[in-house]
């Protein structure tokens, strides 16, 4: 049994699912909200989501039932977010380096990987912000929800009763080698002519790959091949 549990609110799923872990400590658990008042995106973002119209979800695996490595936790939870949302919408998705999830070239979803322990047993959680129903973003221009890319319009709790479903009968099956060669086929803007903001300045660059270690290569126009890590360069689309 893998439970689901729906809060009214929280300030964060992510937090939020340590203190259910003690009651549900073996297999798959899994929470979510549609008003979430202080979610953290990656390295300490943070992640708005407008009440009633958007999902926040966190997921809880014990390290020791995934077998493949922590770093291709990330890569194949994202891979399988951009499945999962291009299967039920037959729209364009895409993975943005190193955590986004952008449909027909916006963002809809933020997501995050931690590692967490809980009485003494190691779990890694994965969050997901995720736009559904939302359409004004206070001249976001490069946000966007499921509703604004497809015109398709969902219930929380009926969405996220899915996409658990899904995660379970996905998530502790990975293939590292496949999963990364999945991740750079549908990275965003990859072999694209993209501009760049580095160290303030703005300069072109084709994404041409993700690696292994999760380093962004990118081929500039001015300086050649380059490696990034998260915050050294800014993608402006």
């Amino acid at each position: 049994m893998n439970p689901l549990i729906q809060l009214d609110q929280c300030e964060s799923t992510q937090n939020e699912i340590l203190n259910y872990l003690p009651v549900h400590p073996d297999g798959i658990l899994a929470v979510f909200t549609d008003k979430q008042t202080k979610g953290r995106g990656q390295y300490g973002n943070q992640w708005d989501s407008g009440e009633g119209m958007n999902m926040a979800y966190s997921i809880a695996v014990r390290c020791q039932d995934y077998k493949a490595s922590a770093l291709s936790f990330n890569f194949h939870t994202a891979v399988l977010c951009r499945y999962f949302l291009d299967k039920l919408t037959d729209a364009k998705v895409k993975i943005k380096w190193p955590n986004d999830i952008i449909i027909n070239n916006k963002k809809v979803a933020g997501l995050l990987v931690e590692k967490m322990k809980c009485q003494g047993v190691e779990y890694y959680v994965f969050g997901i912000g995720l736009n559904l129903l939302q359409v004004d973003f206070l001249g976001l221009s490069s946000a966007g929800s499921v509703l604004s890319q497809t015109g398709i319009r969902f219930r929380v709790d009926d969405f996220a009763k899915e996409f658990h479903d899904f995660l379970c009968g996905n998530v502790l099956q990975c293939d590292e080698a496949e999963v990364l060669e999945l991740y750079n086929l549908n990275l965003f803007r990859k072999n694209e002519i993209s501009v760049f903001e580095i160290k303030g300045m703005r300069q072109n660059g084709i994404i041409r790959l993700v690696d292994v270690q999760g380093f962004l290569h990118v081929e500039l126009e001015n300086e050649g091949l380059k490696t990034f890590t998260y915050k050294e360069l800014k993608l402006l689309y």
